[in-house]
């Protein structure tokens, strides 16, 4: 195994994506992500990037790609040896994320009824009320991908943890010590090229609203141990 088949880095949608790829690229090694190539036409080396492209379909697993790749794309051995980790967000905090970011796509205007998207992007409650829609129907991969749960992925069809280690992006800096030991790096900071220029997350909920994301990503809230 070489040097850049000893880790296996999952990216979940709207946790530090780019700013990761920038910091740690190389040893990540990125592929074609807007004409995507299938894992069997591809070097070893990419299938990490190609997992976490949502442009290339998996089935079933669509949600859970972590079980995909140890099922379908390393043998046992490979798998267990790799260094599997993944960076996490308080589930509250990336609701509201999600909301403003995907409401200001070009994906929203693929969105079945011009008047859905003009309603979901004035109210964040009409947004989460859609999410079951999105993923059950993957009207638009993007929108499926960034609004599925983050615990589904990083875990087997029995809810054991698949990943090594995840790290929580609000203190992801700590973490980086750790990330250049196992990874060979010498990164002294975190590059946020991407955060989101807001307010606290706390002033777009409403009773309704907390308990829809609660609901929603009740999974993320216990087992990633995280408060409103």
């Amino acid at each position: 195994m070489d040097q850049y088949n000893t880790f296996l880095w999952l990216h979940l949608r709207k946790c530090g994506g780019q700013s990761f790829r920038k910091s740690f690229s190389p040893p990540y090694i990125q592929s074609d992500r807007e004409d995507p190539i299938p894992f069997i036409a591809l070097p070893k080396e990419q299938w990490n990037d190609a997992l976490n492209n949502h442009r290339i379909p998996l089935g079933g697993y669509d949600y859970k790609r972590l079980l995909f790749a140890k099922k379908f794309l390393y043998d046992e051995e490979e798998f267990n040896n790799l260094y599997k980790f993944t960076i996490v967000r308080n589930p509250y905090d990336r609701a509201v994320s999600l909301w403003r970011y995907l409401m200001n796509t070009r994906e929203a205007h693929k969105l079945p009824g011009s008047r859905m998207r003009i309603i979901l992007k004035h109210s964040f409650s009409k947004f989460l009320s859609h999410i079951p829609y999105f993923m059950e129907s993957k009207v638009s991969r993007s929108f499926a991908t960034h609004v599925a749960p983050q615990w589904d992925d990083l875990t087997d069809m029995n809810n054991n943890l698949l990943v090594n280690e995840y790290f929580r992006i609000e203190n992801i800096n700590q973490g980086i010590t750790i990330l250049n030991q196992k990874l060979n790096t010498n990164i002294t900071e975190f590059s946020h090229i991407n955060k989101s220029l807001r307010n606290s997350y706390q002033k777009h909920y409403s009773k309704k609203t907390l308990k829809q994301v609660e609901a929603l990503y009740a999974s993320d809230i216990e087992n990633l141990d995280y408060e409103f």
